[in-house]
């Protein structure tokens, strides 16, 4: 399974009350939010992919836009096992969070 096609996006802290998950009132907060494609990937054939942004941004919400996975057989969608963001001052690099 692989992420073949797929971007990275992020949105600047709206000052808004912290999201409480996946329930209509976040879905619905983060639906209104306007996202700037921060990287994209295409054609991707990698197990595990690394990627370093050119320029550092700043942001609050960051989402993962897959748009073409390949899939076993019988599974309709793809999924992570797990991601991590820093910054390159950073000496310690934070433990990946793991998707659920």
């Amino acid at each position: 399974m692989n992420t073949v096609d797929f971007d990275l996006q992020y949105a600047p802290d709206d000052r808004h009350a912290l999201l409480t998950g996946d329930d209509t009132a976040s879905r619905t907060h983060v639906n209104t939010l306007s996202f700037t494609v921060a990287d994209k990937v295409t054609g991707n054939k990698q197990d595990i992919t690394d990627r370093n942004l050119d320029e550092p941004i700043q942001a609050r919400y960051i989402k993962l836009n897959v748009t073409k996975a390949i899939t076993p057989p019988g599974m309709p969608f793809g999924f992570m096992s797990s991601s991590s963001m820093r910054s390159p001052a950073s000496t310690t690099p934070p433990p990946p969070m793991s998707a659920m």
